[in-house]
């Protein structure tokens, strides 16, 4: 250690004194990380909702002695054999879904196949709504025509019965017949 290393030193203990100050400053100011901190404590206060919730999981014989308990949820899910060894086990439900042309993959090729399709039902919708405003006009000009019908007297009970006289056609006898 030469002479100018030992006359510094008191200078840069000085310095980094200071810098931790400003540091400690920086983070216990309003602005500072530690505001978080005082924010999450006065949420989780207990005369605040998110508190009570808390209090009353951590309660004796609340939730979370009743998750952690034995043979409760988390017992079961760790147990061997259990959800955790079903699910993660070799051609278990993880592999099923991720395996080449397992669900991932069917939802992805469905969702493919959505994706192509939406540019056709694009196309389609124009002309289907076109249809459907002839299909009104049509509907709107036929209606008198079957208003005078229907008081037209005589002509539905005609018509009725002129249909209940007629033979019913045997559409095979006549198929028969031309072959001969």
């Amino acid at each position: 250690m030469n002479l100018f290393d030992i006359v510094a030193a008191p200078v840069r203990f000085a310095a980094a004194v200071g810098e931790t100050a400003a540091g400690m400053a920086k983070l216990v100011g309003p602005r500072g990380p530690s505001r978080f901190i005082v924010q999450l404590a006065e949420a989780t206060s207990s005369d605040r909702p998110a508190g009570q919730a808390i209090d009353r999981m951590l309660e004796e014989d609340g939730q979370l002695d009743r998750i952690m308990a034995p043979g409760g949820p988390i017992d079961r899910i760790l147990a061997e054999g259990g959800i955790l060894d079903r699910l993660l086990a070799e051609h278990g439900l993880l592999d099923q879904v991720l395996d080449a042309g397992g669900t991932l993959d069917q939802l992805v090729d469905a969702l493919d196949q959505m994706t192509r399709m939406a540019p056709i039902i694009e196309a389609i919708n124009n002309p289907m709504r076109g249809l459907d405003g002839s299909a009104q006009r049509i509907s709107g000009a036929v209606d008198p025509v079957r208003n005078l019908a229907g008081s037209i007297p005589g002509l539905g009970r005609l018509s009725a019965a002129s249909n209940a006289t007629e033979p019913p056609v045997d559409v095979d006898s006549d198929v028969k017949d031309r072959k001969k």
